[in-house]
């Protein structure tokens, strides 16, 4: 028989609790020492099953982080957990004295980008996206969400911002989308972007009381969903009032006039 070895127990990680799979290796090992029965073939084994559960909870990690990402561009995919992840960090933040935020709402649309598809491909049209893409991750905070809503539509969510920051950092998106060069072959390309810009206020004290009381928090979300469409109703005045610009969503417009407008205008 081979010589027996006390079980090498697996050092508890800093914050957590020892998992149930590390408390059953470890009866099973020390019911094994106590009977004088442990090979250790079969210690190895019982370290490979702890092992290989581990590398399981990473990879499905892994998975998990990988799904909410856009292959092509590395931006998030759209989810409205995105907006509710945001207001339950904040809800936590006791330095919001007043007991409430603004988030900034930018919705980027890519100009005549069916158009650079058709002329030159949609690989092409891929590695507009992926520059666009980088032009958001170099532009935002670590802090703000740059997601891929669709197609060539792309969203920026800036929690903490005002009007007035919502604004610049939707211009410097803009300006640096227009002087941006993409080279075809021998061609040079260039693309302009229309964007829509909303805000957004959250009233944290409605929302943690909501969720002391367990009402229902549909109206709320609502509320803050809302302003997010808004974004793209401004999205639409920039493109029908002659793209490459940024428009702020105002209460006072019609915006259903104003989608119509663009529409007719394309069809024609």
């Amino acid at each position: 028989m081979a010589e027996k070895t006390a079980p090498r127990v697996p050092k508890e990680r800093p914050n957590r609790k020892i998992l149930p799979i590390q408390t059953s290796v470890l009866k099973i090992m020390t019911s094994l020492l106590q009977k004088g029965v442990a090979e250790e073939d079969i210690l190895d084994f019982l370290r490979e099953i702890e092992l290989e559960y581990f590398s399981l909870l990473d990879k499905l990690s892994t998975t998990e982080m990988q799904s909410n990402i856009d292959a092509k561009t590395n931006l998030l995919k759209y989810s409205p957990d995105h907006i509710k992840n945001i207001v339950k960090t904040a809800s936590r933040f006791r330095e919001i004295k007043s007991g409430a935020f603004s988030i900034g709402y930018i919705r980027i649309d890519l100009d005549d980008f069916s158009r650079i598809n058709n002329l030159y491909s949609h690989e092409f049209g891929d590695k507009i996206l992926v520059g666009i893409a980088d032009i958001l991750k170099k532009t935002t905070r670590p802090t703000d969400y740059s997601i891929r809503f669709g197609g060539e539509e792309l969203d920026v969510i800036l929690p903490y911002t005002e009007k007035e920051g919502a604004l610049l950092v939707a211009e410097k998106i803009r300006d640096k989308i227009s002087k941006k060069i993409f080279k075809y072959k021998q061609k040079r390309i260039k693309i302009t972007a229309s964007i829509g810009v909303s805000m957004g206020s959250v009233n944290l004290k409605e929302y943690s009381q909501k969720v002391k009381e367990r009402k229902d928090l549909k109206s709320f979300w609502k509320q803050i969903f809302t302003a997010q469409s808004n974004a793209d109703n401004a999205c639409y005045d920039a493109k029908n009032s002659g793209k490459n610009r940024v428009a702020v969503y105002d209460s006072n417009k019609n915006y259903d006039r104003i989608r119509k407008e663009y529409t007719g205008s394309k069809s024609k």
